[in-house]
């Protein structure tokens, strides 16, 4: 199992590569023709859902240093219980173990 100070520097790493910017003004799409317009909204719809899960791994890993800092780190945020060093090393920023994880999900869906 790694250390807490593994942890601890996997998740430094991560918030300190976040490449996060602040959303930004989009200026009005120019009159092309609705090839081009059906490119360019593409685009950046992928351009922000890329951007929105490196904001949220980012949150998350700032959120798993705090637990890291107040000794809560490695323990499920639903039901207490240990999580599992595998998913630990695989997701160092969780906050659930698997199965709470799994019921979070089955219930969003």
């Amino acid at each position: 199992m790694k250390s807490n100070n593994s942890y601890r520097q996997t998740l430094s790493q991560i918030v300190q590569d976040c490449r996060c910017q602040t959303p930004t003004v989009e200026e009005p799409l120019p009159l092309a023709d609705w090839e081009e317009q059906a490119t360019e909204l593409h685009d950046r719809y992928v351009t922000h859902i890329d951007e929105d899960i490196r904001w949220e791994t980012c949150a998350a890993a700032r959120r798993a240093l705090a637990r890291l800092q107040e000794d809560e780190f490695g323990r499920c945020a639903d039901c207490g219980a240990e999580i599992s060093p595998q998913r630990l090393t695989a997701v160092p920023w969780t906050e659930r173990c698997v199965r709470c994880q799994t019921l979070l999900e089955r219930e969003a869906a």
